[in-house]
């Protein structure tokens, strides 16, 4: 996928008013993507992604939410293909989109 489809792709996931994790909370969503308990993170005062993400999404939300396009432990800007499709499906699995309608 080019850097192009992937711009395009990330500028209308920001233009749709719903959030991308739909029913689920950014956590709950991105832990069936992403094994988010290994001892990385941006933060070197945090143990681990699920302990940045909950800090600085959930705690102080000081992130803007379509952080997770630059974030280079996700791979979604730079990754495998099959990181981003991966990422895409889970948007519109009926566990995550709130209806039919989000899911199209």
């Amino acid at each position: 996928m080019t850097a192009v489809t992937r711009y395009e792709i990330f500028n209308y996931l920001r233009g749709i008013s719903s959030p991308r994790w739909g029913r689920l909370d950014e956590v709950t969503f991105l832990e069936d993507l992403y094994d988010l308990d290994q001892p990385t993170s941006e933060n070197g005062r945090l143990p681990t992604a699920r302990a940045d993400i909950q800090q600085h999404r959930i705690n102080n939300y000081d992130l803007p939410d379509d952080w997770i396009f630059e974030d280079s432990r996700l791979e979604l800007s730079d990754g495998p293909d099959e990181v981003l499709l991966a990422f895409l499906a889970r948007t519109v699995h009926p566990e995550v989109a709130a209806g039919v309608e989000e899911a199209t």
